[in-house]
């Protein structure tokens, strides 16, 4: 866990959690603005990292059981450029049976999109689609 404090001094874990960082942390001076919590009662020999190179923006774990695998990827999604969703896709091609592979494979994907939809507010609230806002 030092190895980590040293890069997030920030980061503390929760009482009961381990921290899942991005492959990419400390490499290229990025900032982290990902990461997974996962509960340390359930036995590392039931999930992975699944590493998504090139990236601090992205972090995902698979989990195995008696339900088949989960993969849970975390984004943030910069709106300012599209890396996120270019490194998204690559995982997708690189690691697609991995990920997606078998009859019983699902994915969660959750995290920090920074999109908005008009759909999401009311009628009147057309300003927050601006380029100012």
């Amino acid at each position: 866990m030092k190895k980590y404090m040293a890069i997030l001094p920030w980061i503390s874990s929760p009482a009961g959690f381990r921290p899942v960082f991005p492959e990419n942390r400390g490499r290229d001076g990025t900032t982290v603005r990902s990461v997974i919590w996962v509960s340390s009662a359930i036995d590392t020999a039931n999930w992975e990292i699944v590493n998504v190179p090139n990236t601090n923006d992205i972090t995902a774990i698979q989990l195995k059981g008696e339900y088949g695998k989960i993969t849970i990827i975390n984004v943030y999604n910069d709106c300012a450029h599209p890396a996120s969703e270019t490194a998204i896709g690559a995982l997708m091609r690189s690691q697609a049976e991995k990920i997606k592979g078998g009859e019983h494979s699902y994915m969660i994907w959750a995290g920090d999109f920074n999109r908005h939809h008009p759909l999401w507010d009311r009628d009147e609230d057309t300003h927050l689609f601006t380029g100012e806002a």
